[in-house]
């Protein structure tokens, strides 16, 4: 089932992006699983975080296909793969950044920072100028994207853990309420 889930993603894929951004996809994927094996992921997590190599590179390309700018590519592809890391993490009882940290790796900026570098060595303003720009852009889009993610998440997280200690001393008073009851003297208050 599960073959054949990245079969159909795989091949969705193809068709939207061509083949042209396959080879891309593919060598993002081996990267990303070279990078969870270095980074010494557990054996039993590096499909996931290798799946969220392959998540955030479709995302990108995706929305760069669309027209949206580096920033805004980059923005939407790390929360896709940030929300991705959460889920995985509260499946698998994992921390979240064991499936994060490799699956960002085909989102980093590595090619902008290499012209951006060269072009400064080289002198020439214009292009240096051009390549810090992107790799400042992408660089902020993919540090928003995960802080927003996880400034939801431990949100939605503080929501549930209050009303669950709201239930908990709700259902706490009405037990105390029937014992007293049952005793004949009044429950005590809670502040």
């Amino acid at each position: 089932l599960c073959a054949l889930a990245i079969a159909l993603g795989f091949s969705f894929a193809v068709l939207i992006f061509g083949s042209g951004n396959l080879k891309e996809i593919i060598t993002c994927v081996i990267g990303t699983l070279s990078f969870a094996v270095l980074l010494k992921v557990p054996k039993d997590l590096l499909f996931y975080a290798t799946f969220g190599g392959l998540i955030s590179r479709v995302n990108f390309n995706f929305l760069e296909s669309t027209g949206k700018n580096v920033f805004i590519a980059s923005l939407f592809a790390m929360a896709a793969v940030a929300v991705y890391s959460e889920i995985i993490a509260r499946i698998r009882k994992t921390p979240a950044t064991v499936i994060l940290l490799p699956s960002t790796i085909p989102l980093l900026p590595g090619s902008t920072i290499y012209y951006a570098m060269q072009n400064a060595v080289n002198g020439n303003t214009q292009n240096f100028n051009y390549y810090a720009a992107q790799t400042a852009e992408t660089a902020t889009g993919l540090g928003l994207g995960a802080v927003i993610v996880a400034v939801l998440v431990k949100f939605v997280s503080s929501q549930i853990e209050y009303y669950k200690h709201s239930q908990c001393l709700v259902s706490s008073e009405k037990h105390s309420q029937k014992r007293a009851a049952k005793a004949g003297s009044s429950p005590p208050a809670y502040k």
